[in-house]
């Protein structure tokens, strides 16, 4: 019998393998090489134990096997004979002290890691009872995180004795670090995710994708194919093959019909049995390819003779448009200094550690998706789009999300398993693989970023000039988004009187390009920054205090006309790094006076950001209700991918209700009993959905003041089926089950709903695109080896004004994974279609390569947003590239031009003096 016919072999309950699991004695089915992630899964409902890669390279199916951690992905069913495996369902006692840490340093966000973690960690705490930092590391080595940068997953194993702080008192759960309100299922592996809850009966969908980045193709018949199957899906069965996320655009195909433009892109789709599909080999299936000559890259794409990747895109530019202000030519004429340069970067891949993943079933005339998802609303009416169906017959319910940066904000599985769903009326599952998973979605634009910038004798900038050329791939995604978003923000966060920004994007044969946490300002952002680091340099002003010296503040006006009104903390965040940049510049001084082949350098980089929308309307709305038995439930249509929305929207609507934050319980995203929230992006979830709930509170608290006849002043209290008002020395109660309930059983419900107010940009770009905008500058000291190429980042210091921080523990989470994801922009993440389509050949920073990191918040009030806050999902990522960047400067003289900076690419440079 060869390995693979020993892999799926019927396996009797004589021969089936026995051992220990949870402490419970279990006799497993599965074949002999079964990876006993999947028995622990399919066989068992331990869904606790996640898979991330079937590869050993995240770490997230770790378990313990007779008490030390291995991943359960690369162990076969038939080596845990006679041994004794434990997964996060089965952790004792003794462990619940380490789940408490996790949530009191929160150190769980997204959560498709934690379970992985909290195994690495047990392993480390039954061996080593108090360790050190280097330890935890060394034990957290195997596991990776995409959102949380580490920081506060070491912080919690170095401190299982931790406990969360006390519930808040009414009035004060804004501000308060309060754990999670989701974090518990988190720790204890009962999260329901993407692949998580599949029905028993479920069919499965796998897709046969392209292997080629261009090409045409003729099916030949699939009549054998269909025979062993239950369905083979082709364009011919899509009633509208098409999708995309503007309205007008719609050129993706869900299955390709003819001719494929990019590596990973859908052909067929499979239906039938799990190891039905899983039997067919790509190899075999009746498809004639005509390779053509792929255009890959910017260069490609523009060239005259250029073959247009889509036909009805004539110059396969996809969109451009730009900011016009001031006399610029004049500027430069005048100037003191001048800088310039260009800078580009790669395509970058999302890698959370969740790949895509859903299930839908059709229930009568509607049709169910269960999904990991960034937006819900957008999902369904993609879906009825696809379907030619109303929206109203289709309900998407989100499952946890593990992980989604803006790449599950595209469709992915959501048309194909609904589809199938509906036509064959049974419910239908798909799950990507992780090589399928970063072929198949989209990545960060790669872009060429031409920077010219002029300032004055005193160093006050006078001038920018700026284009960027943006790779959006095969298909538009969030190509317009990132075009139109980058030049309002080219100019970085200065004051600058005459500005000249372009962007456009432009279609190639590579994947195609989505959003991805910054929609184009994180590249942007390493080439303005570069030139403010230039002309400093050149004036001979300390880096720091040029950038102190322009600072937009408010009522300065932007190169988009925009007068800031209210909030623009870039001079306190400077203020508040000033500190450890003189300390850190002293240190490396002293540093480097030895001689050696190591270098220290310290780098500065500053950010803003447009919250939401650029010009665009950019509604949500929330609702708040209480019950006939006294529970209050808020109805968020604002998806937590990780970020830590679910918590936020209770504490905010908390305050805004005068209850305590305690007895708020959450229906999060499910489109039939929530209302639109909008997409989890652009950092707008806090403050315009936190807006909403704010609203909705204050909406709910008014009516049943009115009920009570209370003055505002008045005090709430819930106890069983009673809702009491207090005021001065009276009471009046109401009985909540004397009052008629609603659909949700709601006896009386508040509304809220926030736009934030824009203004459409003129042909000039002249408007008001956002209605806030965050600030941020952070710090970075690296150690390069010189004679290596290699790049440490020893220390970063962060200080982000982000209105006012709901949930500061919260908050210093997403700058820190910000600053993960930063990292690895600028040193080590580069996605090549073919080659690093996997987490061992594309590599995200692990624990070890993660600096010490501090944070520092400054509250530089909005009163636009809920209590003063703004956002800060986008703005932890934008300036750790250029801050790195500056730091190599600093430490070698050489200006690195492209990113990431991988080894060879920085030795070349030291060797050919680049500047």
């Amino acid at each position: 019998m060869t390995p693979d016919e020993l892999a799926i072999a019927p396996v009797t309950v004589d021969d089936a393998v026995r051992c220990v699991i949870n402490g419970r004695a279990v006799a497993l089915t599965s074949p002999p090489l079964t990876r006993l992630a999947h028995a622990l899964r399919d066989e068992l409902g331990l869904t606790g134990t996640k898979i991330g890669c079937d590869a050993g390279d995240c770490g997230a199916c770790t378990v313990l096997l007779d008490d030390r951690q291995v991943c359960a992905c690369l162990t076969p069913v038939a080596q845990v004979a006679g041994r004794a495996v434990i997964t996060v369902e089965g952790l004792d006692a003794t462990a619940d002290a380490l789940k408490r840490a996790f949530l009191a340093h929160g150190a769980a966000q997204c959560g498709i890691c934690t379970p992985g973690m909290l195994m690495s960690a047990t392993d480390l705490l039954r061996r080593v009872s108090r360790p050190s930092r280097a330890e935890v590391e060394d034990a957290l080595g195997g596991t990776l995180c995409r959102c949380t940068g580490y920081q506060k997953i070491v912080e919690a194993v170095l401190d299982v004795t931790a406990s969360s702080a006390a519930s808040p008192d009414v009035g004060h759960a804004v501000g308060a670090r309060v754990p999670r309100v989701d974090g518990a299922a988190r720790v204890d592996g009962t999260e329901i995710y993407g692949a998580d809850g599949v029905p028993s009966d479920a069919l499965w969908l796998r897709v046969v994708r392209s292997p080629h980045r261009s090409a045409s193709f003729v099916l030949g018949d699939l009549t054998a194919l269909r025979r062993k199957l239950v369905a083979v899906l082709t364009a011919a069965d899509v009633p509208f093959n098409g999708f995309g996320i503007y309205p007008d655009i719609k050129d993706q195909p869900v299955l390709a019909d003819g001719v494929v433009r990019y590596r990973g892109e859908a052909v067929l789709a499979l239906v039938g049995t799990r190891d039905a599909v899983l039997a067919v080999r790509d190899q075999d299936l009746p498809i004639v390819w005509t390779t053509r000559e792929p255009v890959i890259g910017i260069d490609a794409a523009r060239a005259a003779d250029a073959a247009l990747v889509q036909a009805d895109k004539p110059g396969n530019l996809l969109i451009e448009g730009g900011v016009r202000r001031g006399d610029v030519d004049a500027a430069f004429a005048a100037a003191a200094a001048v800088a310039e340069g260009v800078f580009e970067t790669k395509f970058v891949e999302h890698a959370y550690i969740e790949p895509e993943a859903g299930w839908a079933r059709r229930v009568g005339d509607r049709i169910e998706v269960h999904v990991t998802t960034q937006t819900p609303y957008m999902d369904r009416d993609e879906v009825a789009n696809v379907m030619r169906l109303p929206p109203s017959s289709i309900r998407v319910v989100p499952t946890a999300c593990g992980g989604g940066f803006g790449g599950k904000l595209d469709q992915s599985v959501q048309p194909l398993i609904a589809l199938a769903a509906w036509t064959l009326g049974r419910p239908v599952a798909c799950v990507y693989t992780r090589p399928e998973s970063m072929a198949a979605t989209t990545k960060r634009h790669p872009a060429r970023v031409e920077a010219r910038f002029a300032c004055d004798a005193e160093g006050c900038l006078t001038a920018c000039e700026s284009r960027a050329d943006f790779d959006t791939g095969a298909y538009a995604s969030w190509g317009p988004t990132v075009a139109n978003r980058v030049p309002v923000h080219a100019t970085g966060p200065y004051r600058v009187v005459n500005a000249r920004t372009w962007g456009a994007a432009w279609f190639t044969n590579g994947p195609p390009a989505g959003a991805f946490r910054g929609f184009g300002v994180p590249q942007s952002a390493i080439a303005h920054e570069a030139m403010i680091d230039a002309l400093a340099d050149k004036l001979g002003i300390d880096r720091l205090e040029f950038r102190h010296r322009n600072a937009l503040r408010v009522g300065d006006a932007t190169a988009t006309g925009q007068r800031l009104e209210h909030s623009a903390g870039l001079a306190q965040c400077l203020e508040a790094l000033r500190p450890r940049w003189t300390e850190w510049k002293a240190q490396t001084a002293a540093f480097n006076r030895a001689a050696g082949a190591r270098r220290r350098g310290v780098g500065i980089g500053c950010m803003w950001y447009g919250i939401g929308n650029t010009s665009m309307s950019n509604p949500s709305t929330m609702r708040i209700g209480i019950g006939r038995e006294g529970a209050v439930t808020l109805y968020s249509g604002a998806l937590d991918i990780g970020q830590g929305s679910n918590t936020i929207m209770a504490q905010i609507a908390a305050d805004a209700l005068g209850l305590p934050f305690a007895r708020i319980r959450l229906v999060t995203g499910d489109t039939d009993r929530t209302a639109d929230a909008g997409k989890t992006s652009a950092s707008r979830q806090t403050f315009v959905s936190g807006k909403a709930a704010e609203l909705a509170g204050r909406d709910l608290r008014a009516r049943i003041l009115r009920m009570a006849n209370a003055g505002t002043g008045a005090e709430l209290s819930i106890s069983g089926a009673t809702l009491f008002v207090h005021e001065g020395e009276s009471t009046r109660a109401i009985d909540l089950r004397g009052l008629k309930p609603d659909a949700n059983g709601d006896v009386m419900l508040g509304e809220g709903s926030f736009d934030p107010p824009t203004s459409p940009l003129d042909t000039h770009g002249q408007g008001v695109p956002y209605a806030s905008y965050a600030f941020a500058a952070q710090i970075a000291l690296v150690e390069v080896d010189i004679e290596l190429g290699t790049t440490k980042v020893l220390h970063m210091a962060a200080a982000h004004d982000v209105g006012r921080a709901i949930n500061p523990l919260q908050v210093e989470g997403q700058i820190e994974g910000g600053i993960a994801q930063g990292l690895g922009l600028a040193l080590m993440e580069e996605y090549i279609p073919g080659r690093t389509e996997n987490l061992h050949d594309y590599l995200i920073p692990t624990v070890g390569d993660m600096p010490r990191i501090e944070v520092m918040l400054i509250e530089a009030l909005d009163p636009l947003g809920p209590s003063g806050a703004k956002g800060v999902g986008e703005p932890g990522l934008v300036p750790t590239a250029p801050a790195i960047l500056g730091a190599i400067h600093d430490a070698t003289g050489v200006r690195m031009r492209q990113v990431p900076v991988l080894p060879h690419r920085l030795r070349a440079a030291l060797k050919g003096g680049a500047t």
